[in-house]
């Protein structure tokens, strides 16, 4: 249950975006803050930013940010937005999940 943590806050809104080859990860708090119109220090994000060679994704769920680089796949999730699995494969092109989640395939 703690790795859904943060897709059943209702109060959380976490977004994502890429910046050259590093992906970002923050979040809003609460349902009526709009991204133009924080101050400074709500703009600042408390996860690290990490590298990425190719589009990064979401699961069908929300529950892992997929985060492919040239020599593994990270799968981030959790209340920290922490690596949670590192797949040691070179040259993905894309992973795909069931609509479950339970299975994924990488090629």
């Amino acid at each position: 249950m703690e790795l859904k943590s943060n897709t059943l806050e209702t109060k959380l809104n976490e977004y994502s975006y890429q910046l050259g080859k590093e992906v970002h990860i923050n979040s809003l708090q609460g349902q009526t803050k709009i991204l133009w119109n924080l101050d400074e220090e709500e703009l600042k994000s408390p996860y690290p930013a990490y590298p990425s060679d190719k589009p990064y994704s979401w699961s069908p769920k929300g529950t892992y940010l997929v985060v492919i680089q040239s020599e593994k796949v990270d799968f981030v999730g959790g209340p920290n937005m922490k690596p949670i699995l590192t797949i040691p494969e070179q040259r993905v092109e894309s992973v795909q999940f069931s609509p479950c989640e339970r299975y994924l395939m990488v090629y």
